[in-house]
């Protein structure tokens, strides 16, 4: 757990998770600048962004920037927990048809 974006990246860096849930609204460096930041260094690790922005051009937004998933608050946590799974579950099946790589170093290009 990270208190803001610059200890998240930091703490990304040190040891790779195998999944992020940002809230779009954090400290320092906001989570879609984390989320920038790490698309843009090739690290491809699954993400959940969290907003109290219920806007749907928000939302398409972060999709295209490379989150995984989006979620508004507030939520119910069994649905965030749903979404967790349903991510890490996307990430195994691109791991074992794009190799050990993936998800952390792997990209679809549109």
């Amino acid at each position: 757990m990270a208190a803001n974006g610059e200890e998240a990246l930091q703490k990304i860096m040190a040891g790779q998770p195998d999944l992020l849930v940002l809230d779009v609204l954090m400290p320092r460096v906001d989570g879609r600048e984390v989320l920038r930041q790490l698309r843009q260094s090739g690290n491809w690790i699954p993400i959940i962004l969290l907003t109290q922005v219920g806007e749907a051009s928000e939302r398409a937004m972060a999709l295209e920037e490379g989150a995984d998933d989006y979620l508004n608050k507030p939520f119910d946590p069994h649905e965030l927990v749903a979404r967790i799974r349903a991510v890490l579950r996307r990430a195994a099946r691109a791991s074992r048809t794009f190799g050990s790589d993936a998800p952390g170093k792997w990209k679809i290009d549109t």
